[in-house]
């Protein structure tokens, strides 16, 4: 660690406390040296595709809740990639905060900014493959910040059957069995996950095998608890629909009648 502090003092930055640690690297709270400002800088190791994909996908796409990128720098073994700080902490967090039971109206308000957010990615032909609760963070005001996009994939990149994305609990039946996807309705699939898991305080799909999950995903099982609107869980059905060609668009999901009462 001493190393990387020197490095980001040498940029210019001053290590304050750990954000926090994936699969895919470290994230620091991080001290601006001339204007006291603060940054989330996200510390990988210098896998090309991972970096250039993020970097690539947050220089594209600028929206208000994406996260913002503001430089990177790479060394022989690690990539820094400095970026907006979202402080109020991620989906997942807030779930916990409120012991995962959040009002559906205030699903409404995060979820359709979540939606704005991949609408943004989806019409300039990047999709995230990457959705879920701890990668939607939130700033001081509540708002949506969707980060990580190291594992995004370009409209005119196409994905061979073998190229498995994301997270297990998000995944859709088709990517768990092995097929060759439409990483654009993949996303939609976890937006249906992740609206279920606001809403209903669980996973719709969860502590099973494999072969479990897939299976109940294929009888399009969804337990629902009450009270939850018949507009909401229709939205979730209809985004966790295995037949691939019966998904909406990311468009469709924003004209929903939940998202449009």
């Amino acid at each position: 660690m001493s190393s990387i502090k020197n490095v980001l003092r040498s940029i210019g930055y001053q290590v304050k406390s750990l954000l926090g640690e994936g699969s895919f690297g470290t994230v620091l709270l991080c001290e601006n040296m001339v204007d006291l400002s603060e940054v989330a800088i996200k510390i990988t190791e210098k896998v090309q595709s991972y970096v250039s994909n993020e970097t690539f996908a947050l220089k594209t796409v600028k929206h208000p809740n994406i996260v913002d990128i503001y430089a990177v720098l790479e060394t022989d073994k690690h990539a820094f990639t400095v970026m907006e700080l979202a402080e109020g902490g991620n989906l997942l967090d807030l779930l916990a905060q409120e012991s995962f039971s959040l009002s559906e109206e205030r699903v409404k308000v995060i979820f359709s900014q979540l939606v704005e957010a991949v609408n943004a990615c989806h019409q300039v032909g990047i999709a995230h493959r990457d959705l879920k609760l701890e990668n939607v963070l939130l700033d001081l005001d509540g708002n949506v910040k969707l980060s990580d996009f190291g594992l995004c994939t370009r409209q005119e990149q196409r994905e061979s059957s073998n190229t498995f994305c994301g997270t297990v609990t998000y995944s859709s039946p088709e990517v768990l069995t092995g097929e060759e996807y439409d990483a654009f309705k993949l996303d939609i699939w976890s937006l249906g996950v992740i609206l279920y898991s606001l809403v209903c305080g669980s996973f719709p799909f969860d502590d099973f095998s494999i072969s479990q999950m897939v299976q109940l995903q294929k009888d399009h099982i969804l337990p629902f608890p009450e009270p939850i609107s018949s507009e909401c869980k229709d939205l979730i059905l209809q985004m966790c629909q295995p037949d691939v060609a019966g998904r909406p668009s990311i468009r469709q999901v924003q004209n929903s009648s939940w998202l449009c009462q």
